[in-house]
């Protein structure tokens, strides 16, 4: 979502954390920017938003965050502590090494009237309120659970998104999506 048009954003290839792409905003000037996105949730409980951050330049007025998460169920807003600084390298070579993560823990309750295989959804973003600079967001995930656990490097790991796969000698079948075929398995 885009609030602001002298605001930019793009995905960044060269700019990773965990080997995953990261999501380049950048401020140029006063209001909130975000990138939002559906999560689909099947039961109720709490759940984790989290995402890993890195920071540039962030210039954040008084009564504005930062560099934050943000989940919204229906009129309810749960947000995750800002980063309102650089993030910066710690000296010591990992994956994540000048990244910070955040996270909100979250309660969901679903819709009674739903049966177990309909999903229901909350909102999730990437939110920068600083008036400038840059951050990026990588490796975001939402799981069930009250901990930001080890990032799941398996796209689509569980099979729960599909398309339908016509190249398939048997017919048209659903496939995961994210997935390619590799000889008679999956990659």
């Amino acid at each position: 979502t885009r609030e602001y048009t002298y605001d930019a954003y793009s995905i960044d290839q060269t700019v990773t954390c965990l080997a995953m792409r990261s999501a380049k905003l950048i401020k140029k000037g006063e209001g909130e920017f975000r990138s939002a996105s559906q999560a689909k949730l099947f039961k109720s409980g709490k759940y984790t938003f989290s995402a890993y951050v890195k920071t540039s330049g962030l210039t954040v007025p008084e009564g504005k965050k930062g560099a934050f998460l943000r989940v919204t169920d229906g009129d309810k807003v749960y947000e995750s502590e800002a980063i309102r600084a650089d993030t910066s390298s710690r000296g010591i070579n990992t994956s994540a090494n000048g990244w910070e993560r955040v996270y909100i823990t979250f309660p969901f309750t679903r819709e009674e009237e739903l049966d177990e295989t309909t999903a229901s959804s909350v909102t999730v973003a990437l939110v920068c309120d600083a008036k400038s600079g840059t951050v990026y967001f990588a490796a975001p995930q939402v799981e069930a659970g009250e901990i930001a656990n080890v990032y799941n490097l398996v796209v689509n790991g569980d099979f729960s998104a599909t398309q339908t796969n016509t190249a398939c000698s048997a017919g048209t079948r659903l496939f995961p999506e994210n997935w390619t075929t590799l000889g008679a398995g999956l990659s």
